[in-house]
């Protein structure tokens, strides 16, 4: 029984594909954690969503927490006015992967997008307590935690350099949201400090030397699973 951890795949739907079904190939007594970040920016949002339902629906323990970009989309669902936001920070690609999505006016954002996947984005927790040490992440926690609006937005949001002067000795937080080349996740890993970060960019492949990896952290045996983006 393993505890895989996987970050920001931001609509890389091929490149999630061949790191779990290839490299990974997860049995149904694992865990797969998802750090958030699933939709925006990549070609298959919708694809992605809809894969890590059809993962929970066959039996494997797929448990995905919330990221800032699954937050914009609840937000602009329920608040026009966030709508703006979302769309700058990569929603367009995101409707656009919908197969029933048209740009013409008089339209809202829910007409788009079934409620299976409304409901599963829903459903995610803010951040999750793996054992008596590590903790799960999107962008990061302030200790001591609280359940307060302010600190579950802010696990959203953070970057490592704003939290990390708060994290007792002793506990890690394993995170995404910051893209950092791939050999600073590897070193990470090894160190496995109170900050570990997954995020090797997969969706910015190109962009800067190191980044454009999907990786995946096995937590028991600290293996780091990668593979390169197959969706640019």
């Amino acid at each position: 029984m393993a505890t895989f951890i996987i970050p920001d795949i931001h609509g890389c739907i091929k490149t999630l594909r061949c790191l779990i079904e290839e490299h990974v190939r997860p049995v149904y007594n694992d865990t797969l954690v998802f750090l958030g970040d699933y939709i925006d920016r990549g070609p298959h949002s919708a694809a992605t969503v809809s894969y890590l339902i059809e993962l929970k629906q066959k039996g494997y323990g797929v448990v995905p927490i919330r990221g800032n970009h699954e937050q914009m989309l609840l937000n602009a669902l329920y608040n026009p006015k966030s709508a703006e936001l979302w769309m700058r920070s990569g929603g367009s690609s995101t409707l656009a992967s919908y197969p029933s999505w048209t740009n013409e006016e008089g339209h809202s954002i829910d007409e788009f997008i079934p409620e299976e996947h409304i409901a599963f984005l829903l459903s995610m927790p803010n951040y999750l307590k793996l054992n008596d040490s590590v903790y799960a992440v999107h962008g990061g926690i302030v200790f001591p935690i609280t359940e307060s609006d302010d600190s579950l937005q802010r696990m959203l949001w953070l970057r490592p350099w704003e939290c990390e002067d708060s994290i007792p000795l002793g506990a890690t937080v394993i995170h995404g949201h910051t893209p950092v080349p791939l050999k600073v996740v590897q070193l990470q890993v090894e160190q496995f400090g109170l900050l570990v970060n997954l995020d090797a960019g997969c969706v910015f492949a190109g962009r800067e030397h190191g980044l454009g990896y999907l990786t995946c952290l096995n937590l028991e045996s600290r293996d780091l699973h990668y593979c390169p983006n197959l969706d640019a």
